[in-house]
Order: C-alpha cells, then structure tokens, then sequence
C-alpha cells in the first residue's frame, strides 16, 4: 500500500468507509475505561502528525489482511 499517493489512498479508504458505515452504527464514546483499555493495549506513544494519506494507507493495509476485504 505505500505505492499508492495520498490522494487514491484516501479515495479507496473513503469508499469503503461509506460502503460500511451506516447512520445507525453506535458511536464509541472515549469513556476513561476506552481510554484505559487502547492505553494497556498499544501503549502511550509521543504524538506525532502523520498526513491524512499516511493514515489512509495504514487503513488499507490492515483492510487488506481482513479475510473479507483480501
């Protein structure tokens, strides 16, 4: 996936976000126990600022992985 330029990244990965999300998907609220539970799984790592294809591609590459998106 880090062939692909921001712009078709982020493309594909809205594609599939609107073909999935529907309105009536129930919202996670950042309660502190969701908080609590990322934290204990992916630990505190320092900020950074990827760009918006960065995050695209990463998405992608996860989505690739899943059997129903493979």
């Amino acid at each position: 996936m880090t062939t692909l330029d921001d712009a078709t990244a982020i493309q594909i990965l809205t594609t599939i976000a609107q073909a999935r999300l529907r309105p009536a998907a129930p919202d996670i609220v950042p309660t502190p126990d969701v908080r609590a539970a990322l934290a204990a799984a992916f630990g505190n790592p320092p900020p950074t600022a990827p760009s918006e294809g960065d995050l695209a591609r990463a998405a992608l590459d996860l989505l690739a992985q899943d059997p129903a998106f493979a």
